[in-house]
């Protein structure tokens, strides 16, 4: 009896895993990393605030980061991030991106994933775009160099 229920559980074991994965990984937070230019290494900045144009709250006020999590509006194609550092210096980091419809496997709804085309800043040396795609387990999106 014990051998008959094992062979049923691994049956059933086996027929969910032949499936695929069907969760949604799709993400509206991107992941923003900063290195310096000079020899590609991760460094931490001193950041007095982030702001997105055209909303009124302010992310990350005084905070010393590697790091930093955006939002990004599905609502819209494209938008900008004003960066104030605590050496008296402002950027703007302009962001373009698009919906793009993926099936992650046949039996699966297609979702719908944000990807960015274009990442550019005015004063950086170096703006690159890592990972285009914003999902829920990606670490980093863009490369900012300092």
């Amino acid at each position: 009896m014990k051998g008959l229920i094992l062979i049923g559980l691994t049956v059933l074991c086996v027929a969910c895993f032949e499936q695929g994965d069907c969760s949604d990984v799709s993400g509206n937070v991107m992941q923003v990393n900063f290195f310096r230019f000079s020899d590609k290494r991760a460094i931490g900045r001193e950041l007095d605030s982030v702001k997105l144009i055209g909303w009124d709250s302010v992310m990350y006020a005084g905070d010393s980061v590697s790091t930093i999590s955006l939002p990004v509006n599905p609502a819209v194609d494209e938008l900008r991030y004003v960066l104030y550092y605590k050496e008296a210096q402002i950027d703007t980091l302009h962001i373009k991106y698009q919906f793009q419809t993926f099936a992650l496997a046949p039996e699966c709804e297609a979702i719908d994933v944000i990807v960015l085309h274009l990442a550019s800043a005015k004063k950086l040396p170096d703006v690159v775009i890592s990972q285009p795609k914003i999902t829920n387990s990606v670490v980093e999106n863009i490369k900012l160099y300092f």
